[in-house]
């Protein structure tokens, strides 16, 4: 077995990840690890992951469909962080990539020694947990090696004063 090094200065608490996406449990996500990174002196990174498109065309049209999806989670990634910053205090690392969803989340924590755990909200909706929290809560979990912080996604805000 390897070790990995951990590449964190002293008193640095690592990074906290939140996968940035338009659900309505973002936000829970966000500020808990916002919450986080200011008790522990870390960080907090979001990550938008590009799915693949289906896409039969030619090479231009692909490239241009390709490149426009790019800009446009660019720009969401921006509003984001304006909001992150209003709400939390805390501007957020941006990592946006292209692929499968838990494919792309196994790889930046698996690539990112600094990182000290993946937030994820659980989804509002009954019986629901949302599939992120599904596939880290089964097999994902075997395939990193940092934690996973499941948040309910109705914590309030202020109920995150009260956590340590």
């Amino acid at each position: 077995m390897t070790e990995k090094k951990d590449k964190r200065r002293q008193s640095d608490g690592g990074t906290y990840l939140v996968i940035a996406d338009t659900s309505p449990e973002f936000s829970v996500a966000l500020n808990y690890a916002a919450h986080m990174a200011r008790l522990h002196r870390g960080h907090v990174a979001m990550a938008r992951i590009i799915e693949p498109q289906e896409f039969i065309g030619w090479g231009n049209i692909e490239k241009a469909a390709k490149a426009e999806a790019r800009a446009k989670a660019e720009a969401d990634m921006q509003t984001l962080a304006i909001r992150a910053k209003e709400e939390t205090g805390i501007t957020p690392s941006f990592i946006l990539r292209e692929g499968e969803t838990q494919k792309e989340i196994v790889a930046i924590a698996n690539g990112n020694p600094a990182l000290s755990a993946i937030v994820l909200a659980a989804s509002v909706t009954k019986g629901k947990p949302g599939p992120l929290v599904s596939y880290f809560t089964a097999k994902g979990l075997t395939e990193i090696s940092v934690p996973v912080i499941i948040v309910p996604g109705h914590l309030k805000t202020e109920d995150l004063k009260k956590l340590n």
